[in-house]
């Protein structure tokens, strides 16, 4: 299937994403139950609501619901879906923090599909431990099982669920820190993809050494979804057959399908010509649980401070980012600490807030005179909400 008709089982999963994301935004505490009733019993700012995020996803027509507001979730998808829509729109964060639209048709994103479904033919089940509101999980959560014809079964609230022979884990890089963790007991064929961000050489063997047959590694970005994929954590990736290279000025660059020409999302080192390896991002984001983070972002707010002389913002050891503040002598790293803890929690989202804060007079420097990295002292229990 490559007309650009996305299947309903998918819309329906992309739909009741959408649906329950902006009833849980609106309502400010999780809303999946919502979604199990014959009707949503929205007030009107929250239908309005719906319709601006269904809007903004399919960039439907204005007078989709003009005349009335679907009331059950069959209703809302066959709104959509009678519309037919051949591209669907995801954002995602700027260098900036400004949020960006990217949109992408919809055959594009069942050709890629369509491959990803030939490589996992014998999954059983999908396990979403991602949102289908991002387009990682919008391709690996409903789109590919509606191609194989196969359930999803929610991890919700980042729980793992119990395992059944050949189940396919979606998930991110912190989240397979995680489930690595859990023993080597998994039942026989669990397959797992990893996205959203580097999947560091050490963890993608952990998961291996726990019980997982295989590790997907797929590379990509917002812009561009899926770009190039690995099963082998020290090889290079190799690029997805819809994608191809064109050289240009000297700078490689990808060449999509349709003959235009895209940026890399980061640095790339060609190991072949159809293989590369990432070597730097070309944004200076990181990612912090599956989320494009700006550490230098954070560091200007930290430098904007009164109290704070200077401040440089890395991502630590545990995948969250960490700071360096740079205070006077006489003043109290206590005191200080405190109010910039206050400080991240009104003005950062819960990825941008460095949980380790290390202070002291001038920030670290080489014999160079360049900054340098610092030792992870301090550090907070708190998590990426």
């Amino acid at each position: 299937m490559t007309t650009g008709t996305m299947p309903r089982a998918a819309f329906r999963r992309v739909v009741a994403g959408l649906v329950e994301a902006e009833i849980t935004r609106q309502r400010g505490a999780p809303q999946k139950g919502a979604l199990d009733r014959s009707g949503l019993e929205l007030d009107s700012l929250e239908r309005l609501g719906v319709v601006a995020s269904l809007h903004e996803t399919f960039d439907l027509p204005a007078e989709t619901f003009a005349t009335a507001y679907p009331d059950t979730l069959d209703d809302w998808v066959d709104a959509v879906e009678m519309r037919a829509p051949s591209r669907l729109f995801v954002r995602t964060s700027g260098s900036t923090g400004a949020p960006q639209r990217h949109g992408h048709d919809i055959a594009d994103l069942l050709v890629e599909a369509q491959h990803f479904a030939g490589q996992v033919a014998r999954c059983r089940r999908v396990v979403a431990m991602v949102p289908v509101t991002h387009l990682y999980g919008i391709v690996w959560t409903a789109l590919l099982p509606a191609l194989l014809d196969v359930p999803v079964v929610e991890g919700a609230g980042g729980v793992l669920p119990a395992l059944l022979p050949h189940d396919l884990i979606v998930a991110v890089p912190d989240q397979w820190a995680a489930l690595s963790r859990l023993g080597r007991d998994w039942p026989s064929g669990v397959t797992g993809v990893s996205s959203g961000g580097p999947l560091p050489e050490a963890q993608a063997y952990a998961a291996l050494d726990a019980g997982v047959s295989r590790m997907i590694e797929v590379y990509g970005a917002t812009e561009t979804s899926g770009i190039a994929t690995r099963q082998n954590p020290s090889e290079a990736y190799d690029l997805l057959p819809h994608w191809g290279v064109a050289k240009g000025n000297g700078t490689p660059c990808l060449l999509s399908r349709h003959g235009r020409q895209v940026d890399f999302p980061d640095r790339v080192a060609f190991a072949g010509d159809r293989r590369f390896r990432p070597v730097g991002r070309r944004d200076g984001a990181v990612q912090v649980g599956g989320r494009n983070v700006y550490p230098q972002r954070v560091a200007a707010l930290l430098q904007s401070l009164p109290k704070v002389k200077d401040a440089s913002v890395r991502l630590g050891t545990n995948g969250r980012l960490k700071a360096f503040v740079a205070i006077d002598r006489t003043d109290d790293p206590v005191k200080i600490e405190a109010e910039l803890r206050g400080i991240f929690r009104a003005r950062l989202t819960p990825a941008e807030r460095p949980m380790r804060l290390t202070f002291g007079t001038a920030l670290p420097r080489n014999a160079m005179g360049k900054e340098a990295d610092w030792a992870e002292e301090r550090s907070d229990d708190a998590h990426i909400a």
